[in-house]
């Protein structure tokens, strides 16, 4: 008991300090590593710098350096034009032409990019016709729930990785399973609050005009293509895997494993730079988040010196001896996404995710399963104003339309975190996971 209360006492410090000195989470993290681990648990600081997740980190590198030479050709902010010019005048559809546009920017690895595009535009529409500007965040949040954590996106490479502690090798399982419950449950939550809010009732004042969109540049065509095609020799490969055998079945696994995702993300961002597409300076100083690569390393060498504390294991054990299987999954999303509301994904998966796998064994279980519950419950409450992906969908509201809504963005959160509640408390995760087979 003492060193869970020494651990709780000592990452809290670290997150205060942080925000006080404005000092990287990722490098006290690391410093309290050592501390708990090395001199308290008296294990080898060779083995607590061996918990730097350099296999994460680096797809993560590799993904954000490839979509960074993309984003500076703008070609995002031209697939949002040809959406939202395709319902110009329409009205009613405003809402779910926000979420489409950014759905397709999120899906096609965009996700950190969408609500910087997308979000000064629905505000802009919503001052135009009267649209609810809670409904203007919603539609953009909502859009990315599911689909911007999608396997060839660097967002689905960092959770693919946190999860795996837990999950093990059906880790891509566990996140196609998070990302269409969290879809289906996003754009139903969606379509009711579009009603609830008015939305098939709005009128056009005319301050807002969709422009006719302008072509694509030859940068712009060449990087969509680009990318196109590191999704496609990503994908196919392992859609090929399933159904076929003999050689061809050798060349699909050989591809799986030298031609993964960061090595095509790398080979991708190389041809851009040789085509003169972007600038190399500009993403390696502004555009690749050092700074948040450190948070995740930092934070998941922090976590796993709590398995040299036998804290885990504690966890684990109460966890096991004191819920009834049925119930786990329930308590994985409530803990989850009650937690996202002052953490997020990036801390909260690998503290959780190898006490999931200890829960689904004596709880009688799927550590997949498990593994789901918690990620969708860190999505769900995503949607509050103190959170990032709350914060970055209300960029562009005016400071009326922010004071207007920020109140109201908790109370969404809750009911977004409530619909996958309910959804645990049927029975609804084992259910996919039996159709998944985990």
């Amino acid at each position: 008991m003492l060193s869970v209360i020494l651990f709780v006492v000592v990452f809290l410090a670290v997150i205060l300090i942080s925000n006080k000195t404005k000092m990287n989470l990722g490098v006290l993290c690391i410093l309290a590593a050592f501390i708990l681990g090395g001199w308290y648990a008296k294990a080898p600081l060779n083995n607590i710098i061996n918990y730097f997740p350099l296999s994460v980190l680096t797809t993560l590198l590799a993904t954000t350096i490839f979509f960074a030479y993309i984003n500076q050709t703008e070609a995002f902010k031209g697939v949002v034009d040809r959406v939202l010019y395709a319902t110009k005048g329409k009205t009613w559809f405003y809402p779910f032409a926000i979420f489409f546009s950014v759905f397709l920017i999120a899906c096609i690895g965009g996700n950190s990019s969408a609500p910087i595009i997308v979000s000064p535009i629905a505000f802009a529409i919503a001052a135009s016709t009267g649209m609810h500007p809670l409904l203007a965040v919603m539609s953009g949040y909502l859009a990315s729930a599911g689909i911007g954590m999608a396997p060839w996106t660097p967002g689905g490479v960092v959770f693919s990785g946190l999860m795996e502690p837990g999950a093990g090798d059906k880790k891509m399982t566990a996140l196609i399973m998070a990302i269409i419950i969290l879809f289906v449950g996003a754009l139903l939550y969606l379509i009711a609050t579009y009603f609830v809010l008015g939305g098939n009732k709005l009128q056009d004042k005319g301050t807002f005009v969709a422009k006719e969109p302008v072509p694509f540049t030859r940068e712009q065509k060449t990087a969509l293509i680009t990318l196109l095609v590191v999704m496609l020799v990503a994908l196919i490969p392992a859609i090929i895997k399933s159904f076929s055998t003999g050689t061809l079945n050798k060349v699909c696994t050989w591809m799986g494993n030298y031609m993964d995702i960061k090595v095509l993300c790398f080979i991708g961002a190389l041809f851009l730079a040789l085509m003169k597409i972007g600038d190399g300076q500009k993403v390696m100083r502004e555009m690749v988040p050092w700074g948040i690569f450190l948070d995740i390393g930092g934070a998941c060498v922090l976590i796993n010196c709590a398995k040299d504390m036998g804290i885990i294991d504690l966890i684990s054990k109460w966890a096991s001896d004191s819920l009834p299987g049925w119930l786990m999954p329930f308590v994985c999303v409530l803990v989850a996404g009650l937690l996202s509301f002052v953490s997020n994904a990036m801390v909260i998966l690998p503290m959780f995710s190898p006490i999931a796998a200890t829960m689904a064994v004596a709880g009688g279980q799927s550590p997949v399963v498990l593994c789901t519950c918690l990620l969708v419950g860190c999505v769900a409450t995503g949607l509050s104003p103190v959170s990032m992906g709350g914060s970055l969908h209300s960029l562009g509201a005016t400071k009326e339309q922010r004071e207007a809504i920020f109140g109201k963005q908790f109370l969404a959160a809750f009911i977004h975190l409530g619909i996958y509640l309910v959804f645990a408390l049927v029975g609804g995760f084992g259910l996919v996971g039996k159709i998944f087979g985990v």
